[in-house]
């Protein structure tokens, strides 16, 4: 457990480039996915999908 805040501080830098990984590593794999099966999307899917992605998916 961290007891200082330059301990905490490389914990949570740590914690951020886990996260940032993590979120390359997943976006990959949607575009993946979005290759091999984004044919089968309806255009009402793509078009609903293309307004996420604007919006960030919020």
């Amino acid at each position: 457990m961290p007891t200082s805040p330059a301990e905490w501080k490389r914990l949570q830098a740590a914690a951020a480039a886990e996260l940032d990984q993590r979120t390359a590593q997943a976006h990959l794999q949607i575009l993946g996915l979005l290759r091999t099966h984004g044919h089968l999307l309806s255009d009402a899917q793509r078009r609903s999908l293309h307004k996420r992605l604007l919006r960030g998916g919020r």
